[in-house]
């Protein structure tokens, strides 16, 4: 039949291929590219040495290392990761959920609060005035969110027992998603 085709028949057909070729390329890149946008870490986030879990009342900087020493630290249990900053509106309707959880899963499972891009006075004024009663550091390197592949404020991690990331909310969690991400995660041995 490519045979009986004429000079433009045939440049028609093989400029619909080269158009399907290009089209599977684009997307491809696109993939490839959002994958890199927002990676997900494969591993566990709890390497290195032991740090201290955050004391309630504070609000010390961290660095990605250290907050990877704090999954060092609460091996063995789930850890809810929730980056926040005083300034975000979402954060300041979802932070009584994520205080409710911390008070009803108690010892079960560690909640550390991360303020990204935010003023320490700020974010202790936030915290006061929410209510906070679990461990909260300030990341005034910038790198934390880095670390987990955050793409805006607020987002929240949720962990298995050996600091592996299992769930990842952008926006505000609902007290539905976090009680479900929190009851699987203490139920897996991951």
């Amino acid at each position: 039949m490519a045979a009986n085709m004429t000079c433009s028949e045939h440049l028609c057909a093989r400029s619909g291929v080269l158009r399907v070729i290009a089209i599977l390329g684009v997307f491809s890149l696109a993939i490839a590219l959002s994958s890199c946008k927002n990676p997900q870490p494969s591993h566990g986030l709890a390497t290195g040495q032991a740090v201290p879990l955050p004391p309630v009342g504070h609000l010390p900087e961290a660095d990605s290392t250290q907050l990877q020493g704090m999954l060092v630290t609460a091996r063995g249990h789930p850890v809810v990761i929730n980056l926040w900053a005083s300034w975000c509106v979402p954060c300041r309707t979802e932070m009584p959920r994520l205080q409710n959880a911390h008070q009803q899963y108690g010892a079960k499972v560690v909640f550390i609060g991360v303020a990204i891009n935010d003023q320490a006075s700020d974010a202790r004024i936030f915290l006061k005035d929410q209510h906070v009663t679990y461990g909260n550091v300030i990341d005034i390197s910038g790198r934390i969110p880095h670390l987990l592949g955050a793409d805006g404020l607020p987002t929240t991690y949720v962990t298995g027992k050996t600091g592996k990331i299992r769930g990842t909310v952008l926006g505000g969690i609902s007290e539905g998603r976090l009680h479900s991400e929190l009851d699987a995660a203490l139920k897996d041995s991951q």
